[in-house]
C-alpha cells in the first residue's frame, strides 16, 4: 500500500483544507517529516491511517477527539487519501463524529460520522461497517496491525527493547493474537478447579449415604454401623456392614411372614364362625318377617274376593252399551251423506254470490266501455287528417335548413373573399414599395458609375504631358486637365451597385406579376359570389334587406347594387347574410313548435285508430260474458233449492242432528263397557296376585326352616373375643414387617448408592490428576521446572524471527558489534521467563542483558527490533504488502557515526519500491534527505504542510 494524496480539513492542528501530493515523495528511498514540536507531524500517519481504519493510530485519541480546535464552525472536518495497493488505485474518504453549529439558531448539532470507499472500477461503496469492512479486506491488516507494521512510533520501540518477560506477552499479545492460549490455560485452570471441587462433592455425597444408615438400637451390629455414620469405620468394612445388614433383614423378613400367616389362619376360622352365627340371626328375623306377611295377605284375600263378585255383576251392562254402539256405527254412513249435502250447499250458495258479483262488476264495465267510445269517436272526428298539414310543415322545415346552409357556405366564401382583398392589398403595396426601391438601387448606379467614369478620365489626366498625345483622342494640347476624386467608387463598388439595381429591378418583377396573379383571383371570385348574392337576395327579397338597418330612412336596392357592378362591400353583405340567417332561425323555431303539435296530434289520432276498434271488440266480449253469467246463476239458483229440500228430509229421518253427535254418543258407550270390563279384570287380577303372593310366602317360610336346621348354634360373644386378640397380634406383625421393609430399603439403597458413588470418586479422582498436571504445564507452575506458560512458548517462536530479521540491521547500524538474543535460562525459577532478552557485544565476547545499553545504542537496537517487529507482523499478516513505513524521532541521541549507520541500515531498508518516511526535527536529517515534507505553526492558530523536493 502505497499512498498518492492525503487531503486533510479541520484536522487535528490542521485548521483550514491541506492537500499533500505525496506522489511527489516518488515511490522508494527515504523522505523527511520535519518541522516544530506539536505541529502536526505524526497527525499525518494519523490522518492516513484514521481515512482506512476510522481511528487514529494510537490508543490515546478517539474518533470523536479529531476535529481541529483551530478551524471555522463551517468547515467540515474530513479526510481523503488516494492509494495504491497491488496496481489498483483506490480512494476513501471519511469524516468522524463531531458537534458544529447549526444551520439555524445557536445550537450545536451533532454531525455524524460517515466512510465512503472508491473502488477501482468505479463504484462507490458507503457506510462505515461496509467500508471498513473492505478496506481491511483489500489491506488483510487491521488497524492495530498496521499501526505495527508502517509506524515505528516514538518510545514504542525502546519499551519493547527493554520489557520483561510480562511486558513482552502482553505487547505479542496483542499484536500476534495469541490470547486464545492464555484463554486455554485459564480454561485448564478452571477445569482443574471444577474436577477437584467435584471430587470434594462426590466424597461429601459417600459420607452422607453413610451417615443415612439405621438399625435398631439391640441389633448386634449397631455399634458398627455407628462407627460407619460418623465417618469412623474405614471405606472397605463399609461395604461388608451393609452386605451383613440386608442377610440379617432377609432373615427377620422371612420369620415375620411366618408368623403372619398362621395368625391370618386363625382369623379365618374365627371369622366363618362368626358368619355362621350372623347367618342364623338372620334367618329367624327373616322367618318372623315372612309369618307377618302371610297373615296380612291371607285378610287381603277376603277383600279382594269380595270386590270381583260385584265386577261380575255389572257385566249385562257393557254388552248393552255394545249393542247399541253397533246400531249407531249403521247409521254413520247417512250422516256422512248429510254433511256432504250440507257442504254442497254451502259452496252452491258461495257459487252465488260469486256470480251476482260478477253480474254487477260486468254491468259496470259495459257501460264504461260505451261511454268512452263515445268520447274517443268524438276526439278522432275533431282531429280529421293531420297527415296533410304535417309533410307541409317538414317540407318547409329542409326547405329552410338548406336555405340557412347555403347563406353560411356564402358567409365563408365572403370570409375568404375578404382575406383574397388583404392579400392582393399587401401584394400591392409590396409591388410598390419593389418598385421605390428599384428606382432607388438603379439612380444609385447610374450615379457611381458616372462618378466612376469620371474618375479614370481623371487618373488619365493626371499622365498627361503638354506635347504628349492624348491615349483617348490624340490632342497634343490638354488645357483643362479632368481631376480625380478622392471619393469616387472603385469599379467592384460599381459592379455591386449593378446588381444592386438588377436584383432590385428582379424583385419589382416578380411582386409585380405575384399581385396580377391575386388581382386574377380576386375578380374570379368576385363575379362567383356576386352572381351567388344575386340569387340569394332575389329569394330573400328586398324587403326583408331593408330591415338590416332600420336607422337608414333611405337605402338601395341591394340587387340594383350588385347589377350596377359597384365594387362589393365584404363586410356590408355579411351583415345581410346574418340577417337572413337570423331570420330563418326565427322561422325554423316557430316551425318547430308547430311539428311537434302536429306530430302530437298524429300520434293521438293513430291511437285512436287502434283504440276504437278494440274497445268496440271488448264491448261486444263484454255482452257475451253479461248473457253466460246470467245463465250460470239460474242454474245455481235451482241448484242451491234441490240440496236445501233434500238436507230437510235426511234431518228428519236422523235421531240426532250431527255425525259429530253420534261419534261423541258412541264413544260414550264404548268407554262404558270398557270401564265395566276393566273393572271386572282389575278384580280378578287381584285376586290372583293375592293368592300367588300367598303360595309365595309359604315357600319361603318353609325354606327358612330348613336353613335353620342346617346351621349351628355358637356363643358369638366368646368368637368376637378370640377375633379380637387375633386381630391385635396381626396389627403388631404387620408392623414390624413394615419396619423392617423401611431397615431393608434404608440398608439397600445406601449400599447401591454407596457403590456407585464410589466407582464415580475414583474416576473423578482419576480425571483430577491428569487435569491438574496438564494445567501445571500449561501454566508453568510445575515444581522445579522454568517457570514458561503454553502462550509465552508460543510467543518464543514469534520472538524469535523477530530477532533474527532484527539481528540483520542491528548488525549493520552497529557496525557487526551488537546482536540480540532471547535468554533461554531464566534468572529466577519463581518468576516467569522465556521472553527475556540479552545482547551479545561481538567486540568482547561478552553477553549480558540489554538493559545495560547505553542511550544511543538502546536507540539502535529497538529501531532495529521494531523493524524487525514490522517485517514479522507483515509476514505473519498473510503476505500483505505496504510499500511505506514511518520512523518516528529518537534520532537525536545518536552519535554522528551512530546516525550515518542506522540511516544506511534505513536506506537499505528503502531499497526496492519501499518509502520509509523518517518523523524527526533533528537538523542534520534536514541536510542528509532531500524530500522532506515541512510542517509548520500559523501564528493565528492551526498548522499547514507543504511537499519540498
Amino acid at each position: 500500500m502505497r499512498p498518492l494524496r492525503l487531503t486533510m480539513s479541520a484536522f487535528g492542528p490542521y485548521a483550514g483544507k491541506t492537500e499533500l501530493s505525496l506522489e511527489q515523495l516518488g515511490t522508494r528511498g527515504l523522505y523527511l517529516v520535519t518541522g516544530d514540536t506539536g505541529a502536526g507531524k505524526t497527525t499525518i500517519f494519523d490522518a492516513i491511517t484514521f481515512a482506512l481504519f476510522g481511528e487514529a493510530s494510537g490508543d490515546s485519541r478517539t474518533a470523536d477527539m479529531l476535529r481541529s480546535k483551530y478551524a471555522d464552525a463551517g468547515t467540515p472536518t474530513l479526510v481523503e487519501l488516494v492509494f495504491v495497493y497491488a496496481g489498483k488505485t483506490y480512494k476513501v474518504r471519511r469524516s468522524p463524529e463531531y458537534e458544529r453549529p447549526a444551520k439555524r439558531g445557536d445550537k450545536l448539532v451533532t454531525q455524524k460520522a460517515e466512510a465512503e470507499l472508491t473502488l477501482p472500477d468505479g463504484r462507490v461503496m458507503t457506510g462505515l461497517k461496509d467500508v471498513d469492512a473492505r478496506v481491511q479486506d483489500i489491506l488483510g491488516v487491521t488497524r492495530k496491525q498496521f499501526s505495527r507494521i508502517a509506524m515505528i512510533a516514538q518510545g514504542e520501540f525502546r519499551r519493547l527493547l527493554q520489557a520483561n518477560t510480562k511486558e513482552r506477552m502482553e505487547i505479542f499479545r496483542g499484536i500476534f493474537k495469541t490470547e486464545g492460549y492464555a484463554t486455554l490455560q485459564q480454561q485448564l485452570k478452571n477445569e482443574a478447579s471444577r474436577s477437584r471441587e467435584h471430587c470434594a462433592a462426590l466424597q461429601q455425597s459417600v459420607q452422607q449415604y453413610v451417615s443415612g444408615l439405621r438399625c435398631e438400637a439391640e441389633d448386634p451390629l449397631a455399634s458398627r454401623v455407628e462407627l460407619a455414620r460418623e465417618g469412623r469405620l474405614p471405606s472397605d468394612e463399609i461395604l461388608p456392614l451393609l452386605e451383613q445388614l440386608l442377610a440379617q433383614d432377609e432373615q427377620a423378613a422371612v420369620a415375620l411372614e411366618e408368623s403372619l400367616n398362621r395368625t391370618e389362619q386363625q382369623l379365618d376360622a374365627v371369622g366363618q364362625k362368626l358368619r355362621d352365627a350372623a347367618a342364623r340371626a338372620e334367618r329367624e328375623s327373616q322367618k318372623k318377617a315372612v309369618q307377618e306377611n302371610l297373615e296380612q295377605a291371607e285378610q287381603r284375600q277376603q277383600a279382594v274376593q269380595s270386590t270381583a263378585q260385584e265386577a261380575q255383576a255389572l257385566l249385562p251392562q257393557a254388552e248393552e252399551a255394545k249393542r247399541q254402539k253397533v246400531i249407531l256405527e249403521q247409521q254413520l254412513p247417512r250422516y256422512e251423506e248429510l254433511e256432504q249435502k250440507q257442504a254442497d250447499l254451502r259452496q252452491t250458495n258461495q257459487a252465488i254470490q260469486r256470480r251476482e258479483k260478477e253480474l254487477s262488476d260486468t254491468k259496470n264495465r259495459l257501460s264504461t266501455l260505451a261511454e268512452e267510445l263515445t268520447v274517443m269517436q268524438t276526439e278522432a272526428g275533431s282531429l280529421g287528417d293531420v297527415s296533410v298539414a304535417l309533410a307541409e310543415a317538414r317540407h318547409r322545415e329542409e326547405q329552410l335548413h338548406l336555405q340557412k346552409t347555403t347563406i353560411q357556405n356564402l358567409q365563408r366564401q365572403l370570409t375568404d373573399y375578404g382575406k383574397l382583398l388583404d392579400r392582393l392589398a399587401r401584394a400591392q403595396e409590396a409591388y410598390v414599395a419593389a418598385r421605390e426601391t428599384a428606382e432607388q438601387r438603379q439612380a444609385e448606379y447610374v450615379h457611381k458609375n458616372r462618378a466612376f467614369l469620371d474618375a479614370q478620365a481623371g487618373i488619365l489626366a493626371r499622365d498627361l504631358t503638354e506635347g504628349q498625345p492624348c491615349p483617348v483622342c490624340g490632342s497634343l494640347h490638354h488645357p483643362v486637365l479632368a481631376e480625380a476624386s478622392a471619393e469616387a467608387p472603385d469599379q467592384a463598388a460599381v459592379e455591386l451597385a449593378k446588381q444592386a439595381a438588377d436584383q432590385a429591378s428582379q424583385e419589382t418583377s416578380e411582386k409585380s406579376a405575384a399581385a396580377a396573379a391575386l388581382r386574377g383571383q380576386q375578380e374570379s371570385q368576385e363575379a362567383a359570389l356576386v352572381e351567388a348574392l344575386r340569387v340569394q337576395f332575389a329569394k330573400a327579397g328586398e324587403e326583408e334587406l331593408q330591415t338590416i338597418d332600420p336607422r337608414k330612412q333611405e337605402r338601395p336596392n341591394v340587387l340594383i347594387v350588385l347589377a350596377l357592378g359597384v365594387p362589393m362591400d365584404v363586410l356590408q353583405q355579411q351583415k345581410h347574410l346574418t340577417y337572413l340567417i337570423r331570420t330563418a332561425d326565427d322561422q325554423l323555431r316557430t316551425l318547430s313548435d308547430q311539428l311537434k303539435t302536429l306530430e302530437k296530434k298524429q300520434q293521438r289520432r293513430r291511437s285512436l285508430d287502434k283504440t276504437i276498434p278494440e274497445k268496440l271488440e271488448k264491448q261486444k266480449q263484454t255482452t257475451d260474458e253479461l248473457q253466460a253469467l246470467e245463465k250460470t246463476l239460474a242454474g245455481e239458483t235451482a241448484r242451491r233449492d234441490a240440496l236445501q229440500t233434500q238436507i230437510r228430509q235426511l234431518t228428519e229421518q236422523l235421531p240426532f242432528e250431527d255425525r259429530k253427535t253420534v261419534e261423541e254418543h258412541i264413544q260414550k258407550l264404548v268407554q262404558k263397557a270398557q270401564e265395566v270390563e276393566k273393572q271386572n279384570e282389575a278384580a280378578r287380577q287381584a285376586l290372583e296376585d293375592v293368592q300367588k303372593q300367598i303360595e309365595g310366602l309359604q315357600g319361603q317360610k318353609k325354606t327358612l326352616e330348613e336353613q335353620l336346621l342346617a346351621l349351628p348354634v355358637c356363643d358369638v360373644e366368646a368368637l368376637q373375643a378370640e377375633q379380637e386378640a387375633a386381630q391385635q397380634k396381626r396389627s403388631q406383625l404387620t408392623e414390624k414387617q413394615r419396619q423392617l421393609a423401611v431397615y431393608q430399603n434404608n440398608h439397600r439403597s445406601v449400599r447401591d448408592n454407596f457403590s456407585k458413588q464410589s466407582q464415580a470418586l475414583t474416576a473423578a479422582e482419576h480425571r483430577y490428576q491428569w487435569v491438574k498436571a496438564l494445567y501445571e504445564t500449561a501454566s508453568g507452575t510445575i515444581s522445579g521446572k522454568e517457570k514458561i506458560t503454553l502462550e509465552t512458548y508460543i510467543q518464543t517462536t514469534y520472538f524469535d524471527r523477530i530477532l533474527n530479521r532484527a539481528n540483520v540491521r542491528l548488525m549493520v547500524m552497529s557496525d557487526g558489534q551488537y546482536e540480540l538474543k532471547r535468554r533461554e535460562l531464566p534468572g529466577n525459577r519463581k518468576s516467569q521467563s522465556g521472553l527475556d532478552l540479552d545482547v551479545i557485544d561481538h567486540y568482547n565476547g561478552s553477553e549480558r542483558s540489554a538493559d545495560t545499553l547505553s542511550g544511543g545504542e538502546a536507540f539502535l537496537a529497538s529501531l532495529a527490533l521494531a523493524l524487525g517487529l514490522s517485517d514479522e507482523v507483515q509476514a505473519s499478516a498473510g503476505g500483505i504488502r505496504l510499500d511505506t513505513l514511518f520512523v518516528d524521532e529518537g534520532f537525536g541521541s545518536l552519535s554522528e557515526n551512530a546516525l550515518e549507520l542506522a540511516m544506511k541500515a534505513l536506506t537499505g531498508l528503502s531499497e526496492g519500491n519501499r518509502l520509509v518516511g523518517i518523523i524527526s526535527h533533528v537538523s542534520e536529517l534536514k541536510e542528509r534527505i532531500d524530500r522532506q515534507i515541512v510542517v509548520t505553526k500559523d501564528r493565528t492558530g492551526g498548522s499547514r504542510a507543504e511537499i519540498i523536493k
